[in-house]
């Protein structure tokens, strides 16, 4: 199968879709939602319900009829119950405002992350290119010993040159076969390092696309202002913009604290109702009846029939109790804070110092990037200077090879002089090399920090 071609953009795409400390951060982004319709939530009245069924034995009060029975009793209650915060100093309003700001500085976070991977991509990306560069290099050298060590060696037949010389060459080509066999690993541990960013398997069969490096459109980076470069960093990257809105959550904390000391309005609504083994009769009617009643008139004794009315009883089903026993009703409570232990008091402490750590954190953050964006504009002014010295060094030392390469060829100077203004050219073109590869990272480095899409082309 061929090899798939991968681009940078194509990398740092596909880093930012497996990337998991991008994945833990929509995560949290998720959770600062949920916290949000939470505190949101706390306007809405609550709705509660409850059951409970108890048996007890002995001399007790039955809660349907509130007399004392001397029986077992199973009684069975239900309830239903809703509560409305009215005031509570505005710490709902706060508490939403502050989870907004969380939401959206977790949204910060989670770019700053995925600005942060596609810096890592890109600085192992370029390295495999040096590394892939170089191993090319190495092979044209070798190619070019090699068939200096044929010319040789047919002078050598002819008769022009000493056999020794050929040494000099073949000591040439094993330095080079080494070179390559080094350059060979250095590509495979770059890729490694590569898919590991991309989180693939170390066998995957990749090949990065190479960009025209001398095509790129480069700012200079001695035009390039530290003030302008760290404002815009300030004031636009998803670090800073996250730690502003955090300070400003922590602020909010502070008044979110001091409303326990406010005073706390409520209103709630009940229902309930229940039921009782021994509360299961009722009267339905009256019958009337003659009572005889045994009296003594003037001494004699005498029977006297009066009427009277006889309850009609009928049993009480479960429901009907239920009916019969339903309750319900309202109350405002208004709870004033007086003394809570100092509880109070101590959470404003601990949200004031809060904000404290936040804004030492962000005055860390600040420090390191004026580091950070010194040493990146430092460098890149260095790697500039460094790649346009190395260019007229490789011109001096070109210009000396191709003297020394006439004079070799006149038999002017032995194999050895000559080796030795070619390692010294070849040499430089490796630091060329590096000095280029340097350059364009440390410029990425600084559009990385003005904001703008890391890109070869």
């Amino acid at each position: 199968m061929a090899q798939e071609i991968w681009t940078l953009e194509k990398c740092i795409s596909h880093a930012r879709n497996n990337s998991l400390n991008i994945k833990e951060g929509n995560i949290g982004v998720q959770n600062a939602e949920i916290d949000l319709l939470n505190a949101k939530a706390e306007k809405l009245p609550n709705v509660n319900g409850s059951t409970s069924l108890n048996l007890n034995f002995g001399r007790r009060i039955d809660p349907t009829t509130n007399d004392f029975v001397d029986t077992r009793v199973t009684t069975n209650s239900f309830n239903l119950s809703s509560g409305v915060t009215i005031y509570n100093g505005g710490r709902i309003n706060k508490g939403i405002e502050q989870s907004e700001l969380n939401l959206e500085a977790s949204k910060l976070d989670v770019d700053q992350t995925r600005n942060d991977v596609a810096l890592s991509v890109a600085s192992a990306y370029l390295d495999v290119l040096f590394s892939e560069e170089t191993l090319t290099n190495s092979k044209k050298q070798l190619d070019i010993v090699q068939e200096q060590l044929k010319q040789i060696d047919k002078l050598i037949e002819a008769g022009t040159r000493p056999r020794n010389e050929r040494l000099d060459l073949l000591a040439r080509i094993a330095g080079i076969e080494q070179t390559i066999i080094t350059n060979e690993n250095n590509i495979t541990i770059n890729l490694l390092r590569l898919k590991q960013l991309l989180f693939l398997e170390p066998e995957n069969d990749i090949k990065i696309e190479a960009p025209n490096i001398d095509a790129l459109t480069i700012v200079d980076p001695d035009q390039i202002s530290f003030g302008e470069t760290y404002n815009y960093a300030v004031e636009n990257q998803p670090l800073f913009k996250s730690r502003n809105i955090r300070k400003e959550a922590a602020e909010l904390g502070i008044d979110i604290a001091n409303t326990g000391n406010a005073p706390n309005l409520s209103f709630g609504v009940g229902l309930g109702t229940s039921a009782s083994s021994v509360n299961n009769q009722k009267v339905v009617g009256f019958n009337p009846i003659l009572v005889q009643s045994n009296v003594v008139i003037n001494g004699v004794p005498s029977i006297i029939e009066t009427e009277s009315l006889s309850p009609i009883i009928d049993r009480k089903t479960y429901f009907n109790q239920l009916d019969e026993n339903l309750g319900y009703g309202g109350s405002l409570t208004l709870s004033l804070p007086i003394y809570d232990r100092g509880f109070t008091k101590n959470s404003v402490e601990r949200a004031k110092l809060n904000v404290i750590s936040n804004e030492l954190a962000e005055e860390r953050e600040k420090q390191a990037l004026k580091i950070d964006i010194q040493n990146a504009i430092t460098s890149a002014r260095a790697a500039k200077k460094q790649m346009e010295a190395s260019v007229k060094t490789l011109e001096s030392l070109s210009l000396a090879f191709e003297n020394a390469k006439k004079r070799f060829e006149l038999g002017a100077i032995n194999t050895f002089d000559y080796i030795t203004a070619q390692n010294s050219m070849e040499a430089e073109e490796i630091n060329l090399l590096i000095a280029k590869y340097q350059y364009i990272f440390r410029l990425k480095v600084i559009d990385f920090y003005q904001g703008k899409e890391i890109r070869l082309n």
